[in-house]
């Protein structure tokens, strides 16, 4: 039909790339989506399995769109907020 399978597969993975590379414009939908479906999968088994998956699910998900670096930053910038509002 013309069309190559190379070409194809080539479009495919240029696409998924574009899409990894805007992974973080939408951070906040995609770690509360997985938060969600996790806590949601493993609500049959109860609240506290599920509030517990949903977090660990969450967390891990923020490590991947963000990155770790950005993850070990988070107690130093919690530490200059309460900082800014007690000190004041």
């Amino acid at each position: 039909y013309g069309i190559d399978d190379t070409d194809v597969g080539k479009n495919v993975i240029q696409k998924l790339h574009g899409v990894y590379d805007h992974r973080q414009e939408y951070g906040s939908e995609i770690i509360a989506g997985s938060s969600f479906s996790a806590g949601l999968f493993m609500a049959r088994r109860g609240i506290i399995p599920a509030l517990l998956f949903g977090g660990l699910a969450g967390t891990g998900t923020y490590i991947f769109v963000y990155g770790l670096d950005k993850f070990k930053q988070i107690p130093g910038d919690m530490q200059n907020q309460f900082d800014g509002i007690f000190k004041k």
